[in-house]
């Protein structure tokens, strides 16, 4: 999933947040055409990416952060093809 992340924002711009709490979900902060953009992504090699208490406390204490500093999040939901 990073490399997916890596290949949709402006390169180098990606600041991760909380990455070794509850690591099946991505959250970070990047530039997209240079503009500053909040990354909510599940990762499905950690977990399958399924979300529990604390991804979901996670993703929600990021994005209200987000949304006071940045004027857009992208939410990425990514699954694992069986």
């Amino acid at each position: 999933m990073h490399d997916v992340i890596d290949g949709l924002i402006d390169a180098d711009s990606f600041f991760e947040v909380k990455p070794l709490f509850a690591a099946e979900l991505i959250t970070g902060l990047a530039r997209i055409d240079g503009r500053p953009v909040g990354v909510v992504a599940n990762n499905s090699a950690v977990r399958g990416g399924v979300l529990f208490v604390d991804s979901a406390d996670k993703a929600a204490r990021f994005i209200c952060c987000a949304m006071r500093s940045t004027s857009r999040c992208c939410i990425w939901p990514m699954s694992r093809a069986s």
